[in-house]
């Protein structure tokens, strides 16, 4: 799990995931959280970090990888969700929610082959201090199923919050 900033929605997912994974021991499930950086002072230590998190806890390339980022943290995870491309790893499920890379300014990405489904929830007003703002997805291949879903009625500060029940149910319906 990719987060964004230290925001509420992140951390309601990673809880009731961390009870869930707690409650179902015999599910295997392995949760973590990584802060978000733009890596303005080199690299983005927390992308590494969180591929290493998932390559020690696959115990076979079956295994179902589930990535969640919102804002910063979107960015970050359609990067991480690459990166493991490049390692053989398939993402069976890619969660965005408003992704922009602030230091590119930029949002709407093309999500790689090795991502089955990318849910990208998404709204058009830039946020008023950053400019952040989430735009829709592409796929590079054909085997990866982009669902852009575009939330009305709200903004870069809170669409995190308006879809947390929208990312929980994806990631149960991959789960169960």
């Amino acid at each position: 799990m990719e987060s964004g900033a230290d925001d509420f929605a992140s951390k309601t997912i990673l809880n009731e995931l961390t009870d869930y994974a707690n409650a179902n021991p015999e599910k295997d499930i392995d949760v973590n959280g990584f802060y978000s950086s733009l890596g303005l002072f080199g690299s983005k230590d927390e992308i590494l970090h969180a591929a290493e998190f998932i390559m020690s806890n696959l115990e076979n390339r079956d295994e179902q990888v589930i990535i969640y980022g919102y804002s910063q943290g979107g960015a970050n995870a359609i990067e991480l969700s690459d990166y493991l491309g490049k390692l053989g790893i398939a993402v069976n499920l890619l969660i965005t929610v408003d992704a922009y890379d602030a230091l590119t300014e930029s949002s709407g990405f093309e999500i790689s082959d090795n991502t089955v489904d990318n849910f990208n929830f998404y709204q058009l007003e830039s946020d008023a201090v950053t400019g952040a703002r989430g735009w829709p997805n592409s796929s590079r291949g054909k085997s990866t199923r982009v669902h852009n879903k575009f939330k009305k009625d709200t903004d870069h500060s809170s669409i995190d919050e308006k879809t947390t029940n929208d990312v929980l149910r994806l990631i149960y319906n991959k789960i169960e």
